[in-house]
């Protein structure tokens, strides 16, 4: 219902949330959930899980990945900074 009190959700801009930002635990989370989101499976060579963390959190810091707040989804997660710049491109 929009009623002019509430900002019509289907059309909600997701928001970038500074690494910085976060807790500790809280980004543990988003990275845990972005580093398993496609699995495990890198072939001959299985990569550790700090490893990933690590390559992760070097990502954020590089800024080759940003963390979004999806208010539509009310959902937090890691995504590709080039991702969030063609879905903003018309």
């Amino acid at each position: 219902m929009t009623d002019g009190y509430f900002p019509d959700e289907e059309s909600a801009e997701p928001l970038i949330i500074p690494y910085q930002q976060l807790s500790a635990d809280a980004l543990s989370g988003v990275i845990e959930e972005y580093i398993t989101r496609e699995g495990t499976d890198y072939g001959l060579i299985e990569k550790a899980v700090d490893t990933q963390i690590a390559a992760a959190k070097k990502q954020l810091e590089d800024g080759k990945v940003l963390i979004v707040f999806d208010p539509v989804s009310e959902s937090c997660q890691m995504i590709e900074a080039q991702m969030l710049e063609s879905y903003a491109k018309p």
